[in-house]
């Protein structure tokens, strides 16, 4: 039984167990093309390296700093340029 309140309650849903570029498996074994990951899924896909070490790199010198009292170089990066 699971902990977690799904939107669907008649069934539980399939557990995704890794990507692939577009592509979600389930722990199942079956593919799909992930339809519902959302923008960085679209741009991005799943298991991007490039995107994985940037967020590494990141992550081991700053993992988050809260806006209302700080900014950092990734953000000030990619921010918007306003003229």
């Amino acid at each position: 039984m699971s902990r977690v309140l799904y939107r669907n309650l008649r069934s539980d849903p399939a557990i995704a167990a890794s990507g692939d570029g577009l592509w979600l498996r389930a722990a199942e074994g079956w593919d799909v093309i992930d339809a519902s990951g959302g923008a960085a899924v679209a741009c991005l896909g799943h298991g991007n390296r490039r995107v994985t070490r940037a967020m590494m790199e990141q992550a081991e010198r700053l993992s988050y700093a809260h806006t209302v009292f700080f900014t950092c170089d990734a953000a000030e990066e990619l921010g918007p340029v306003l003229r």
